[in-house]
């Protein structure tokens, strides 16, 4: 069923704390290349996103407050009482349990990863306000840069999105729900610049998730949803395990082929997947925090 809009009054402010320490700025810095246009922005230094809560389209803002410590979350468009889940899945997206002292004491022992950790302190691993939607994202961004992918989820969400209308201060650049699966399995794609073999896996994801086939949420088994996904033509293990690391928040997911991890490993070469898969033995059980740190290294690479 639908979101309903609605132009309900502010909610009040919700503080939420998390483990020290907590880099907010590389945070958005993942973030900023990846959102989607009209569901999802950051201005300044706060985040808005537009999300459903108990049955209705609310944008959800998260700021930052590093004299307090904690994040500061506010509804806009819902009931006071939408507080509580917004709370517990701005938890979830920004990854504030992380265990970040024992993550760095592991990573730390690496001479690949020492210096991220000192530059990248209480690094996380943002989840997914929708696994589906992290893996229609996943599916989008095989093969091509994060620019190229983040342009055709962007004109996904645009042509199939729900739009909504919510007073917020960041006005109409969030003003859409991203597209429910019964709706993507569908769709046409047509004249989105979408390749065809990328269209049908689309579509077939989509059915999977709208019949129940496929259940990408918290508290599904990693290995049962990676053998779902890649049961399905035109998915495989980069994409399933890239979906385990952010919608089903494995800490240890890995994507072993990504090209921004091989392209780490070694200053004068590409390492072979079988090369890094060996190399992240030492990682475990935080192999997802490790592929984090490379990625945000510089340059824009994971999905």
């Amino acid at each position: 069923m639908p979101a309903k809009p609605s132009q309900k009054p502010l909610s009040p402010a919700r503080r939420v704390d998390y483990r020290e320490p907590f880099d907010w700025r590389a945070f958005l810095d993942f973030l900023a290349p990846r959102l989607i246009a009209g569901v999802e922005t950051i201005e300044g230094d706060r985040y808005y996103r537009v999300i459903e809560l108990s049955g209705k389209a609310v944008v959800l803002e998260v700021g930052h407050d590093d004299r307090k410590e904690n994040l500061e979350v506010i509804v806009h468009g819902g009931e006071p009482a939408a507080l509580d889940d917004a709370e517990r899945l701005t938890r979830r997206f920004f990854d504030l349990d992380a265990p970040v002292a024992d993550i760095a004491r592991s990573l730390s022992r690496d001479s690949l990863l020492a210096p991220l950790l000192d530059s990248m302190p209480g690094i996380r691993v943002p989840g997914g306000w929708s696994g589906f939607e992290i893996a229609v994202r996943a599916v989008l961004g095989q093969q091509i840069s994060v620019k190229a992918a983040t342009t055709l989820a962007g004109r996904v969400a645009d042509r199939y999105g729900e739009s909504v209308s919510i007073e917020s201060p960041v006005g109409r650049r969030v003003s859409r729900m991203f597209p429910a699966p019964g709706r993507l399995s569908r769709a046409r794609f047509n004249n989105m610049g979408i390749v065809g073999a990328r269209i049908a896996t689309l579509k077939r994801l989509s059915a999977a998730v709208a019949d129940g086939t496929l259940s990408i949420d918290a508290d599904a088994s990693t290995a049962d949803v990676i053998d779902r996904l890649c049961a399905l033509k035109g998915i495989g293990p980069w994409t399933g395990q890239y979906v385990a690391m952010r919608a089903l928040k494995d800490p240890d997911a890995f994507p072993e082929s990504d090209l921004g991890l091989l392209n780490a490993l070694y200053a004068d070469r590409k390492a072979t997947p079988a090369e890094l898969k060996a190399r992240a033995e030492a990682w475990r059980p935080w192999r997802a925090y490790a592929a984090l740190l490379i990625w945000n290294r510089g340059t824009v690479s994971g999905g």
